[in-house]
């Protein structure tokens, strides 16, 4: 069972809380930490804590001026800049036709995708559970001169379950290419309960 963990501005409560998360959470799958800056995404959620103040600056520019969505972000969710009551979850939609490359089968390409994602939560990268993300839609065939160089696929979509705190939250998702061209977008909300 994951532990539910609120993790406050506290460094050093901080850290004892992702030691003990890393040491007992999810004991009933085979999943791994990838290291002691990393930690698990289930099904379940984890507890965020309100941005560090060494966040803050970057959260409120990006509440100011938003960053328009680069070609390979179809959508997210919750908007940036948006003011929410705190989200059940973050849904991000990727494009993989922005990602593709010549030569890159749809296949190829999905498992790639599945295994670059990157989530980073107020400054805290998680490995996302494989289960919380879903390629969606039909292949599409690329044609050079008449001659098929590659296929995708439509979407990579994601729903990462979350607790927020109210406060600013900044969020970053990232994917490489099979080549390993890296592609990242940040973007801030704000929660605010009651």
């Amino acid at each position: 069972m994951c532990f539910l963990i609120r993790l406050y501005n506290s460094p050093k409560l901080l850290l004892l809380m992702l030691y003990l998360f890393v040491m007992t959470a999810c004991t009933n799958t085979s999943s791994s930490v990838e290291s002691t800056e990393h930690a698990i995404l289930q099904p379940s959620p984890i507890a965020m804590g309100t941005l560090s103040s060494m966040l803050s600056p970057t959260a409120k520019a990006l509440i100011g001026a938003p960053v328009v969505f680069p070609k390979f972000v179809r959508s997210v969710n919750p908007k940036p800049a948006a003011l929410v009551a705190s989200p059940q979850c973050i849904d991000i939609s990727l494009l993989q036709s922005a990602v593709w490359e010549p030569g890159n089968t749809a296949g190829t390409l999905v498992k790639h995708l599945f295994e670059s994602f990157q989530f980073t939560l107020d400054g805290q990268i998680f490995t996302v559970n494989k289960n919380l993300l879903t390629a969606t839609g039909a292949e599409n065939t690329v044609y050079t001169q008449k001659t098929p160089a590659g296929s995708y696929g439509d979407t990579l979509d994601a729903c990462i379950i979350v607790l927020l705190s109210n406060g600013l939250h900044i969020v970053n998702v990232q994917v490489s290419s099979l080549s390993g061209v890296i592609y990242s977008y940040t973007w801030a909300f704000e929660v605010k309960n009651g």
